[in-house]
């Protein structure tokens, strides 16, 4: 169904006017496709970036204006099937984004081999603690004190 408004209808749409029970006047100032369209509501992301029914779409650069990201817009889905994105009562020009290649994963690298042990949990112990003893260790003033005075010896305390 493609309805246009031409003079010699006087306005009137007969498909419409029907569905009312009885004559709607359509002026130039009426938008059909606009107003005969599915409408939906969608958030701009960051990136000037929309989804819509599974797909993507960008603004383009000429659409762009301030205060529309994160703004929610008005998606018309038309009767042609076409898309027409409205932000504060002006239509911004959108194109399908393409489909980005996966890209391949990158190899890892295999786990550091563990000891051989077992931890109360049943988990394999690593390294990264080896040689590490609090019990062993010179306490904080004396490790302080080394700082300091790199020549000295940490001494035992008493």
């Amino acid at each position: 169904m493609n309805f246009s408004y031409s003079a010699s209808s006087g306005g009137f749409i007969p498909g419409v006017n029907k569905f009312f029970g009885g004559y709607v006047e359509v002026g130039r100032e009426h938008d059909l496709a606009a107003i005969l369209s599915q409408v939906q509501s969608r958030v701009v992301t960051n990136d000037y970036t929309l989804r819509f029914e599974g797909q993507s779409y960008r603004v383009e650069r000429e659409g762009i204006t301030a205060g529309l990201r994160g703004s929610r817009v008005r998606v018309e889905r038309r009767l042609d099937g076409t898309l027409a994105v409205r932000f504060r009562g002006r239509y911004r020009a959108i194109a399908r984004c393409e489909v980005k290649a996966q890209p391949l994963p990158v190899p890892r690298r295999a786990a550091v081999p563990a000891i051989g042990k077992t931890d109360s949990k049943g988990k394999k112990r690593t390294r990264w603690m080896e040689g590490f003893d609090l019990r062993r260790s010179p306490p904080l003033w004396a490790a302080i004190r080394a700082e300091r005075n790199p020549a000295s010896t940490p001494a035992e305390p008493s």
